[in-house]
């Protein structure tokens, strides 16, 4: 299980256990078994730093290593059009945190 976390300008966090935001940030559904995907949406966001991370919820009692591959797409639709961004991560540890792009909202 691979969560998605989005933290919004003024550092409200939205994720599983916050689906929404005060901005009406958006996290669609939470994927808990399968592959996905977890999306966020926010229809008009405010000016500001949007930090994107992954949480790697994974469990393992017998401390054996487990992977999982995130692929994260990021899309930011501004007045120049839609920028796409990739990002592969190869995670390793159970409840492993990281942080994988900030998107910045012009004033």
């Amino acid at each position: 299980d691979v969560d998605l976390y989005v933290t919004e300008p003024g550092g409200e966090t939205v994720m599983y256990r916050h689906r929404q935001s005060a901005q009406h940030g958006r996290l669609h559904e939470d994927i808990t078994s399968g592959y996905g995907p977890e999306l966020y949406t926010i229809a008009r966001p405010r000016p500001g730093d949007y930090e994107i991370a992954v949480d790697y919820f994974a469990t393992d009692d017998t401390e054996a290593a487990f992977e999982t591959l995130a692929h994260l797409v990021v899309y930011n639709q501004s007045r120049s059009g839609v920028e796409r961004q990739e990002f592969i991560l190869l995670l390793s540890k159970g409840k492993e945190h990281r942080s994988v792009t900030k998107v910045v909202v012009a004033r």
